[in-house]
């Protein structure tokens, strides 16, 4: 049985189809996302956190519990719709911090110029 999570998760979570791709791909330690932490072969490993990227994991986390609460609240018979209100509450704060960072980082790079 061979089953594929990305286009799962696309199919599951159309809202953010490349932040279930980001999340995994640091979670499973793929070379590429490696690599990116040290600039140059022979130097030292350097670790920094990606906040766009724990972002995104967080975000992934926040709609998978949603569907989670979702299915189970109808399965029982219960009204979803609070509950998941306040998952797109959290993820609206998120999604606040994530645009905002994007602005500042176009701001640096304008500024660099």
């Amino acid at each position: 049985m061979k089953f594929e999570t990305g286009p799962t998760m696309k199919k599951m979570l159309p809202e953010s189809p490349t932040w279930y791709t980001m999340s995994s791909a640091s979670a499973h330690g793929l070379t590429w996302m490696l690599r990116q932490a040290s600039p140059a072969f022979g130097s030292e490993l350097e670790i920094k956190p990606d906040l766009m990227q724990a972002a995104a994991s967080a975000q992934s986390a926040i709609s998978a519990s949603g569907l989670i609460v979702k299915s189970y609240a109808l399965y029982y018979g219960h009204d979803p719709e609070p509950l998941i209100r306040e998952s797109r509450q959290r993820r609206a704060m998120i999604d606040g911090w994530m645009k905002n960072a994007v602005g500042l980082q176009a701001q640096q790079q304008e500024n660099r110029i």
